[in-house]
């Protein structure tokens, strides 16, 4: 029985490090797309149809189509709404903002989960966690280092920007906690992407910015990176409970810091990694004492 449960922890850790880094490979590749001036909306479109083209290439290997199709259509787009509206702050985020100090914001999503969870869900939330909490935006303030960031540098909008990606994040996921006991993985994920390519490619109608072969590709990998991430994460539930995956999410701090080394040449800030700090701490802090409550405080969407 021991070796079972250690079996099914490693395999549920497996999943969590391929998932979390799977979506630091698609950030990179959204980030390096963003800097190129390409429209938002045309961005959104490519990830969201070449993310829908993966899944169904995948399921279909897996002899799993059927598990597409959702059960409550109405939610599902409602949900896919929220996603929608996280995907389009965080590209427009990337112009402004290195990977390690969107992911030091971004750190913050189980604590926000934890705070909405206890108003609109009214779980209970002990006040060691509002502590947490606190500290933990405490580190957010000190990562972004208001007092030496320039508005002109775009600095600020950045971090609004993913602040407010984050927020409806946090949102997406207590609609997810609900929709989960019923809607299959393969259909939360394809109601995702295929909203992004529906309001992404119709303004392009209207107005489409030419992209090279190269440009095409990076976006390709986007949405190939971002359905293997979002499918391992959820695989990775099956086998631990969302508190032990959720810890996890604090690996994307060491790809998305090496990542942007070698291809932006971005070197981390003392404050950054300082506030980052902060927030894992506070984090792994809330997963643990969620575990002992069996409360659950993050699940990835």
């Amino acid at each position: 029985m021991t070796r079972n449960l250690s079996v099914s922890r490693l395999r549920a850790i497996t999943y969590a490090l391929i998932g979390y880094t799977s979506w630091v490979m698609a950030d990179s590749s959204l980030k390096f797309t963003a800097e190129m001036h390409l429209p938002l909306y045309e961005i959104i479109g490519f990830l969201g149809l070449n993310g829908v083209v993966v899944l169904f290439i995948i399921t279909w290997q897996r002899g799993e189509i059927k598990k597409l199709w959702p059960r409550r259509p109405r939610q599902q787009a409602g949900r896919a709404v929220l996603a929608l509206g996280t995907n389009f702050c965080n590209v427009a985020a990337f112009k402004f903002l290195s990977l390690a100090s969107f992911y030091a914001i971004v750190f913050t999503t189980p604590m926000i989960v934890a705070l909405l969870a206890a108003i609109f869900l009214r779980e209970r939330l002990s006040l060691t966690a509002m502590v947490a909490i606190f500290i933990g935006f405490c580190g957010v303030l000190i990562a972004i280092n208001p007092t030496g960031m320039q508005f002109v540098s775009g600095g600020w909008m950045g971090s609004g920007l993913t602040m407010l990606g984050v927020l409806i994040f946090a949102l997406n996921v207590l609609w997810l906690r609900i929709m989960s006991q019923t809607e299959s993985v393969q259909s939360m994920v394809l109601s995702s992407h295929l909203a992004a390519a529906v309001v992404g490619l119709v303004p392009m109608l209207i107005h489409f910015e030419p992209i090279s072969l190269g440009t095409f590709g990076v976006l390709f990998a986007a949405g190939f990176f971002n359905v293997i991430g979002n499918l391992s994460i959820f695989s990775a539930l099956k086998y631990a409970p969302a508190t032990t995956i959720s810890q996890f999410h604090y690996s994307q701090i060491i790809a998305g810091t090496v990542v942007g080394f070698f291809i932006w040449h971005d070197i981390p800030k003392l404050h950054t990694l300082t506030g980052a700090g902060i927030i894992i701490a506070c984090g792994i802090y809330m997963a643990t004492q969620a575990r002992k409550g069996d409360t659950l405080t993050s699940v990835p969407t």
